[in-house]
């Protein structure tokens, strides 16, 4: 992400049941340090920080949507906006303190409660779901 402070993607989730493993987006630093928006089948944006997990914003089940994070000068804020509606919703903001530097990486799909590329250990069914584009600016 040399460069760009937006990395934003467009979520089908379609019939996808995952909770803390639904689709979403990611950026992620060099030292671990990480911060993750999905949509859950709860009603509201799983939001991830280094690990730790907490529940924002309202989501309607299956919605498609258009999430981003912003690498601000003070702030790293999640954005989100489902298809049919007119309005961006800041669903979480941390302080740029927390995440110092250039990111090394953005990740896309379904992404586990750690940075660690790995399945989970338990198969669940296979609901389909989508990423159809991944963008940075």
């Amino acid at each position: 992400m040399a460069g760009a402070t937006v990395a934003a993607a467009h979520l089908r989730p379609l019939q996808d049941e995952g909770q803390s493993w639904c689709i979403g987006l990611a950026v992620g630093w060099a030292d671990g340090k990480c911060v993750q928006i999905n949509c859950r089948t709860s009603g509201k944006w799983g939001v991830r920080r280094n690990g730790g997990e907490a529940l924002a914003g309202d989501y309607r089940k299956g919605k498609p949507s258009t999430v981003a994070i912003v690498l601000g000068e003070q702030t790293v804020r999640l954005w989100a906006k489902e298809d049919d509606s007119e309005e961006w919703q800041v669903v979480s903001e941390f302080a740029r303190t927390e995440f110092p530097g250039t990111p090394a990486a953005i990740r896309s799909g379904k992404i586990g409660a750690t940075w660690e590329p790995r399945d989970y250990g338990d198969k669940g069914n296979t609901s389909p779901c989508r990423v159809d584009w991944v963008k940075q600016y």
